[in-house]
């Protein structure tokens, strides 16, 4: 997955696999889950493997950075 995705942070360049997570570029997590019927994790990631590791949706980033972008998303929806 790792190596797929670019092998490091697209915002801040961390890369260290044990901070590394995938993100979705354009926030849709949850209609990601619905659409492919898991919860996120194993199951996400063993369906990403079975289909080549599709490009153009997700990326990765590290805690922090997929914690910033979280939490600017939120706080603009109160705006």
């Amino acid at each position: 997955m790792i190596l797929a995705y670019g092998r490091d942070c697209k915002h801040c360049g961390e890369s260290n696999p044990l901070v590394l997570v995938l993100d979705h570029i354009f926030d849709n997590a949850q209609d990601d889950r619905k659409k492919n019927g898991h919860n996120g994790g194993y199951h996400m990631y063993r369906q990403l493997k079975a289909k080549g590791w599709p490009q153009g949706e997700l990326q990765l980033l590290c805690h922090n950075c997929n914690f910033i972008k979280e939490y600017k998303r939120r706080n603009a929806q109160r705006i």
